[in-house]
């Protein structure tokens, strides 16, 4: 059975969007960083690991996403109003201006940041042992000991893998929960 065609979100708001990629951006990216694992994939993986990425990306940053969506129907966050990514902000040393690019996102794309976390949470999903990003959580084990190996896990730490080279890719585009300003007064 073939797998159904992606639904790219193109900027408009599409209310039946089902990715933020289409394969041949997904191709493009990983064969110029030289992923071979994404591109020995066929088709029908690839749409299904997009639309797995997909899904993570707006599970896990679908309320954290600055500014709002452009329409109430869409299907995913991005298009997006009301977004000034953090490293853009104006920046004021003292009194004066360091620099001042203040530029907003434009409400009809999705940004590239956006675009390159999705393809690279797809490759990911990939590497995951049942293809799963997100999965169930178990009770956290403070002490396991096999035969010889003894394994104690850190207290207070996420119970979840976390992907932090897409986090940080998306960090201008979510809010921040400390929020620091240098004022000029």
């Amino acid at each position: 059975m073939a797998v159904a065609d992606l639904i790219v979100e193109d900027g408009t708001g599409l209310s039946n969007a089902d990715a933020y990629i289409d394969i041949d951006y997904a191709n493009t990216y990983h064969e110029n960083l030289g992923n071979n694992d994404w591109l020995g994939l066929d088709d029908d993986t690839k749409k299904i690991y997009i639309r797995r990425a997909t899904d993570y990306l707006e599970q896990v940053y679908r309320s954290s996403w600055k500014g709002s969506r452009t329409t109430a129907v869409q299907s995913l966050s991005w298009p997006r109003i009301g977004v000034t990514p953090e490293d853009e902000k104006n920046l004021y040393l003292g009194y004066r201006p360091y620099y001042s690019f203040n530029y907003e996102v434009l409400g009809k794309v999705v940004p590239d940041a956006v675009k390159k976390a999705c393809a690279i949470m797809a490759l990911k999903v990939d590497s995951q042992d049942d293809n799963e990003l997100a999965p169930d959580l178990e009770r956290e084990i403070l002490r396991e000991k096999v035969g010889p190996i003894d394994t104690t896990y850190a207290p207070y730490m996420p119970e979840y893998k976390r992907y932090r080279s897409v986090s940080m890719l998306l960090r201008p585009y979510v809010e921040s929960s400390i929020s620091f300003r240098i004022n000029s007064r």
